[in-house]
């Protein structure tokens, strides 16, 4: 494509007692989204525990990433958010999401595989 290449952090807020479920998804830029049935299966009191771990997971591995790279700019420009495969859309959804708040002039994921509903939830 001979696109510049970036990583975005997103982190997965984890159902209580099953951590590979998403609840929700945390952006690097802070911003959380929240599946709709996020609240049928977590507290508000875990939600906001989740998320501050999240966060501080985030904000370790961005230390990481952007201490030998600033990020790329993205405002004005076409994102394509790629991820390995997308089983609830989450942490996609935080990811277009961070990359619209960042002023993309449109976004674009990309996944081999989704479990059904998923490419529907994430579409809008």
């Amino acid at each position: 494509l001979g696109a510049e290449l970036d990583v975005t952090l997103s982190r997965k807020l984890r159902a209580p007692g099953m951590p590979e479920v998403a609840v929700g998804a945390i952006s690097e830029l802070g911003d959380l989204y929240l599946s709709p049935d996020a609240s049928l299966l977590a507290s508000k009191s875990y939600l906001e525990e989740e998320a501050r771990f999240q966060r501080a997971e985030i904000s370790q591995r961005k230390a990481l990433f952007r201490a030998v790279r600033p990020p790329a700019r993205v405002a004005g420009r076409t994102v394509l958010v790629a991820d390995d495969g997308i089983a609830t859309g989450s942490t996609m959804i935080a990811a277009l999401q961070a990359a619209r708040a960042g002023g993309a002039r449109e976004v674009i994921a990309a996944s081999p595989v989704a479990l059904p509903g998923s490419a529907e939830t994430v579409r809008p």
